[in-house]
Parts: C-alpha cells; structure tokens; sequence
C-alpha cells in the first residue's frame, strides 16, 4: 500500500495532502515565496513530512495549457528537483495535470457549507484533488 504526499505548489502557499488505502486528505498549507528564504523552509518541511508519514510517491500538480508546458510548470519541476535532492532516492516523484483541480476544491468547500475564513486550506483540498486525479488515471 503507497503512501502519497499530494502537493499544490503556488506562488504564495503549497497545500498538501496524504493520501492512504486511497483515502486521501488535507494535510496543510505552508507559505512560500520563491527564490526566498521561505523557499528553502518549505523544503525543510515537506522534507521532513515526507520522512515522518513514510511517504512512498510525492505527487505534484502540473499546471499546462492544452497538455504543454507553461512557465508555471517549469517552476514547479524547479522546485520538485529542489525537493528531490532532499528526500530519499526511493521516493517516486510524478506529475499529473492539475487543470482546474483549484476550482473544483473551491467548490466542493462551498458546497460543504466551509465558511470563508475556512477556505483558507483551499491548496490543501485541491492537493487531495491532484491525488484523486492520479488515483483516478493509472
């Protein structure tokens, strides 16, 4: 049984997620800013996440525009590379399109009745929503 660490990479905040036997859940937001000192505290913690929960696949969300590479997704394989120098070699690293998985997050908190202030873990649920894709496709 995998166990899988989803993440949301943005240019403000990360949402992760873990998902195991399929059952996958919000994890958390970190703040981050590029190619700032937050950069490098994030990959300390997810890290360490990744070493704490026993995390087998780490899977990032690809944003493309008609299945090609956008300037957003280089900077997430940027900071995927930076992540993987961190963490052990046996740790899977996949990318699957994230296209419009922040909407349907959005959307599924609304229908939840998650008030706004509570919507602030949106990266974290649109994490689930790149593990659930993944789960749903392979």
């Amino acid at each position: 049984m995998s166990r899988i660490l989803g993440i949301d990479y943005g240019t403000k905040n990360i949402g992760l997620a873990l998902c195991v036997s399929e059952l996958s859940i919000p994890h958390s937001v970190i703040d981050y800013r590029p190619n700032h000192p937050l950069e490098a505290e994030s990959i300390s913690r997810i890290s360490k996440i990744i070493e704490e929960e026993n995390i087998d696949i780490v899977v990032f969300g690809l944003p493309l525009l008609n299945g090609k590479e956008t300037k957003s997704s280089k900077q997430v394989k940027r900071y995927s590379e930076l992540l993987r120098k961190r963490v052990p070699d046996n740790v899977v690293f996949e990318y699957i399109d994230e296209f419009k998985t922040s909407k349907l997050s959005l959307k599924k908190s609304i229908l939840a009745g998650i008030s706004r202030k509570g919507r602030k873990n949106d990266h974290a649920i649109a994490a689930c929503e790149i593990i659930n894709r993944r789960e749903h496709y392979k």
